[in-house]
């Protein structure tokens, strides 16, 4: 107990110096390691005394986890058995529905299965043999009916022939009729009567030709009369056979579906019963899974129990000796650490911490180069007279955060290249509404509006050049103040890391020596014990309020090496500090650079783009001169058309200059935020 007790100890103390190292307010934390060292030289002392009522008290909890783990362990075995009875109950259950093998061969739902199966067969052989025979009813039905429409008339025909029907028909109705007789076998009296039709054509009407027709054709009505009472007899019949056929059917296929349908719901009971009987056989497999692994982790502890009782109670005759030992040791650490002049003068708040100083010079970087972004954006807002950009800048300087401001910068540049698309559609129609007007325009018309536009734009152009250029010069003097400022920060921030490193490395050399006095006791003195098995609360052996006795053998490192563990973590604290200061410094000074060139450059080239206005100036003047001499011609001759001209202008000419202004000053103020955002990109790029 005592033992886990310090290493404890040392872990918080490595937490609190940690802290401590942090907030850079709470002292030395060397100090605080010899006020542990002594601490713990007098827990070693005392803790003797109270070892004598641990092991008892360890003896006691040995032999109450081995009756009740061995109490566990019965039970299990007895659950087990019984699990095993109900699982084989239920696997023969199974079988007899399910059937032995995989696809369920031989089983009551598969028995039920291949009864669905033969009951749809039959029900679509019978659906199929009806349909033949109904395909066969409806040619025959047909030809009947076809016959007894020809009949019908052929008997019309004739008696149509005794009221004067020409000739031509009769013809027709021959061969219809033997179109009739072909689907039965006629008498040759039959055949001659409906022949003896077609020689009649042509006869003359005469008295006598008169009396033979109607002799003959007399002949054949009786005939067709006969035919037509038979095919309607033969029809009937046709039609009583078709609805017996129909209703055999009808009872046939009804008899096969209620069939199909009892095995179809027999099938769904014992599927849902076997679904029951796998359900349950598979929660009582896993109930015997569980019980077997708790037995299993149940023998486990019992095992590490035993193992832990007995060395801890073999250990107990070797820790007076390892004790002495390690009072020694730690003697030997507290003049190490407290010399006059050692490491508890050198180690003091100088040396930041790796993360004090990744911090703290991040926190500074992204500051800087937000405000070096911010008086760019304000300083290009000024240059052109942007109320977007000074807006912004004003926007920037409120936002909180790196990626707030990013933000800023994307969704201007966004809206901003969104206007000059819209715009560069609205220029489209202009053209073709200035090019109309210049149709109607002669030379000379063109030359005093030109002459005109070219005065105003030349004389704007003159006052916004001059403007920029104050706007350039006062940029050029911000920035240049700026780099002198950073300037000055940079030479304060070399002193401080160059400090910074001399003493963590004074520092580093103190802990060295205390290190090795400390491990020359404890270096090689430890024994590992491998941890036990838990039993199955998750219990692991030492968790008991018994187990906290430790008689096992005399971990003489177990204390300290927490303390050697709290000056290892402050020995790589100066490590670190002096790597990642010394990395910091040139990371720094590669920033600092890479910043002063690009400042300068900027500076340089503000200073190219007052030579260029200045020299836009001069231009612009010599333009408005000649200008002035082109327009006093041009207005003498034009006058009557300069009403016209002067809407058109409106319209066009001044929107013209209007344009351009827009599109240069949008494009200045896209590339001012692009300049921006690519500053803040380069700096989160080196910092990623």
């Amino acid at each position: 107990m005592a033992a886990m007790a310090r290493t404890m100890l040392g872990v918080m103390a490595v937490l609190a110096l940690v802290s401590q190292t942090q907030a850079n307010t709470l002292g030395n934390p060397i100090n605080k390691v010899v006020k542990l060292l002594k601490k713990l030289a007098h827990e070693v002392t005392t803790e003797g005394k109270k070892e004598a009522a641990d092991y008892d008290k360890f003896a006691c909890y040995c032999k109450e986890q081995a009756d009740d783990t061995l109490y566990a362990v019965t039970k299990s075995k007895k659950l087990i058995a019984a699990l095993d009875a109900q699982i084989s109950k239920l696997d023969a259950d199974i079988q007899e529905l399910h059937g032995a093998k995989e696809d369920g061969a031989a089983g009551a739902i598969f028995d039920l299965t291949t009864k669905i199966t033969l009951k749809t067969k039959n029900i679509k052989d019978a659906t199929d043999s009806r349909k033949a025979a109904n395909d066969a009813y409806i040619l025959a039905a047909t030809e009947l009916a076809d016959a007894i429409t020809a009949i019908e008339g052929a008997i019309a025909s004739i008696k149509g022939k005794k009221a004067g029907v020409k000739d031509g028909k009769m013809q027709l109705l021959q061969d219809k009729l033997l179109e009739v007789l072909t689907t039965r076998t006629p008498t040759e009296t039959q055949l001659s009567l409906v022949q003896a039709l077609g020689a009649e054509e042509g006869t003359p009407q005469g008295a006598g030709n008169a009396h033979a027709y109607n002799y003959k054709s007399g002949g054949i009505l009786g005939t067709l009369d006969n035919l037509l009472k038979e095919f309607k007899a033969k029809k009937k019949v046709a039609n009583m056979e078709e609805k017996d056929s129909l209703f055999a059917f009808e009872s046939k296929k009804l008899a096969l579906e209620n069939e199909r349908k009892f095995a179809q719901e027999d099938k769904v009971e014992k599927q849902k019963l076997l679904a029951n009987l796998q359900g349950t056989r598979t929660k009582a497999t896993g109930d015997r899974t569980t019980e077997k692994a708790d037995k299993k982790s149940d023998d486990s502890y019992m095992t590490a129990l035993t193992a832990d009782c007995e060395a801890k109670a073999e250990a107990w005759d070797t820790r007076s000796k390892t004790r002495s030992d390690e009072l020694t040791a730690i003697s030997q650490a507290l003049e190490q650490l407290t010399k006059k002049g050692g490491v508890s003068d050198n180690y003091g708040s100088s040396a930041l911490t790796m993360l004090q100083v990744g911090r703290h010079n991040n926190a500074e970087a992204s500051e800087a180069v937000i405000s070096k972004a911010m008086a760019l954006i304000s300083t290009e807002g000024n240059a052109l007279n942007s109320a977007i950009l000074k807006g912004l800048a004003v926007q920037m300087s409120l936002s909180k955060g790196f990626g707030a401001v990013q933000k800023l910068l994307d969704d201007l540049i966004t809206k901003l290249q969104a206007e000059a698309k819209a715009e560069n559609g609205r220029k489209g129609q202009c053209d073709i509404d200035m090019g109309n007007a210049v149709d109607k325009r002669d030379t000379n018309k063109l030359k005093s509006e030109d002459a005109s536009a070219t005065i105003a734009m030349k004389t704007a152009a003159i006052k916004a050049l001059r403007d920029q250029i104050g706007d350039l010069q006062a940029s050029i003097s911000k920035l240049t103040k700026a780099k002198l400022e950073a300037t000055e920060l940079r030479v304060g921030e070399k002193a401080d890391n160059e400090k910074t490193i001399a003493d963590a490395t004074a520092g580093k050399a103190a802990v060295d020596a205390a290190i090795t006095s400390l491990k020359a006791f404890y270096e090689g003195a430890f024994v590992q014990v491998g941890a036990p098995g838990d039993n199955r609360a998750g219990v692991s052996v030492g968790d008991g309020d018994g187990s906290k006795a430790n008689f096992k053998t005399y971990e003489k490192n177990s204390a300290g090496t927490g303390v050697i563990g709290i000056l290892e973590v402050i020995l790589n604290d100066f490590s670190s500090t002096i790597t990642n200061t010394g990395t910091t410094e040139s990371e720094s000074a590669s920033s600092f650079t890479e910043y002063e060139t690009s400042t300068q450059g900027d500076i340089d080239g503000k200073n190219g783009v007052i030579t260029t206005k200045e020299g836009e100036i001069t231009a612009a003047k010599a333009d408005i001169t000649q200008a002035k001499d082109n327009m006093s011609d041009a207005d003498k001759a034009f006058a009557l058309a300069l009403v016209e001209l002067e809407e058109v202008t409106a319209m066009c000419m001044t929107g013209e200059g209007s344009f351009a202004e827009r599109k240069k000053q949008r494009e200045d103020e896209i590339k001012a935020l692009q300049d921006a955002k690519a500053m803040l990109k380069s700096f989160s790029d080196n910092n990623a």
